[in-house]
């Protein structure tokens, strides 16, 4: 194999690395968002338990004194041990929904990285094939555009947006 067809299969390699990287910006904006959803329905259902809870209609005397998840005032609940180590085997003060986000936007980030990475390296080897041309800035450049309307789009409230939150959130009583 000459060098010119390795030149043309390590571009490739790289056409390919990058379109795996873009697939990779999709699945970790799916996931924050996941995670976000997640904490949102969390908080919704939360706090409607804790007005439940507290609304003479619903609940009893003690369960209204009691409310809104404060369970720790009752006679015999155990108190938990509670480390925020990491090194610890105890529960921990943490959000998994918080905890889910942060892993989406980690990936984001080391996917926007290795597609940044794999758009300069196409455009640098195509550059080696054909240094009298543009091609290199062109591919790169590309690259960064398709990034970018990738995560832009994606990322996008009106992608995945639930039209129920929406309507919780907006939601009053009629008078």
């Amino acid at each position: 194999m000459d060098s010119i067809d390795k030149d043309k299969v390590f571009i490739s390699i790289n056409v390919v690395c990058f379109l795996l990287s873009l697939l990779g910006i999709v699945f970790s904006i799916m996931w924050i968002k996941l995670g976000k959803a997640s904490k949102a329905w969390y908080e919704v259902y939360e706090s409607a338990i804790g007005a439940i809870e507290k609304h003479k209609d619903f609940a009893s005397e003690k369960a209204i004194e009691v409310g809104a998840f404060c369970y720790n005032r009752l006679d015999g609940y155990k108190e938990i041990k509670i480390s925020n180590s990491v090194f610890s085997g105890k529960a921990g003060e943490f959000s998994p929904s918080k905890i889910n986000i942060g892993i989406g936007q980690v990936f984001l980030v080391t996917w926007l990285i290795i597609g940044f990475v794999h758009s300069l390296i196409a455009g640098y080897s195509f550059h080696e094939l054909y240094p009298d041309t543009f091609g290199d800035t062109l591919i790169s450049v590309f690259g960064f555009v398709i990034l970018f309307l990738t995560t832009l789009i994606m990322g996008s409230p009106m992608i995945f947006k639930s039209g129920t939150i929406d309507w919780f959130r907006t939601y009053r009583k009629p008078d």
